[in-house]
């Protein structure tokens, strides 16, 4: 079993993260938008907690990926990528972790300027700085939505040119991050 990133692949921890976050998100993103059709009441603050919960692991889990992806060497893209590519991938990537920061954060403050505490998973709960300001959670709670289809819209971007690799160059590209056989 490769614990340690190399040139030509990623190891378990990198794996997992990846594919942990990856579900997060998806899971982050359905139950957001979701619970947004639920009247008021216990099954729409069920929704809330469940979506901040996992707002806040997306956050934790980029924070482990950083941590983790500055002490392992990044592999080299496949032989003959173009020097395009292989800017727009970076490019790309930094964009994800960018946002896999922003979108839970613009909805703590979303939270927050709507004067709500934001429970943590089940355990405590993080009381707004702030007095409600009705103006600026509508703005933030706009934030959180564009940034979160933005989000969504880099996963597939992400997903379309893991799998291009795949089945179009055949360059071993998408094996890097799936389990060993």
């Amino acid at each position: 079993m490769q614990v340690r990133d190399t040139a030509e692949t990623f190891g378990l921890p990198s794996r997992l993260l990846h594919w942990l976050a990856a579900l997060t998100i998806a899971l982050a993103w359905t139950v957001g938008t979701v619970m947004g059709d639920l009247p008021r009441g216990p099954s729409r603050a069920a929704g809330t907690d469940l979506h901040f919960a996992l707002g806040t692991l997306v956050l934790t889990l980029t924070a482990l990926r950083l941590l983790w992806r500055l002490t392992n060497p990044l592999p080299a893209p496949p032989p003959g990528t173009p020097a395009w590519q292989d800017w727009a991938a970076r490019l790309g990537h930094l964009g994800l972790y960018l946002l896999m920061v922003a979108v839970p954060l613009s909805g703590v403050f979303a939270a927050w300027l709507g004067g709500k505490s934001i429970n943590l998973f089940w355990v405590t709960a993080l009381a707004s700085p702030w007095a409600r300001d009705r103006a600026w959670e509508k703005a933030a709670e706009e934030a959180h939505e564009v940034l979160a289809n933005l989000l969504l819209f880099l996963v597939v971007a992400h997903v379309v040119a893991a799998l291009w690799h795949h089945f179009v160059h055949h360059d071993g590209l998408l094996h890097r991050m799936l389990p060993r056989r």
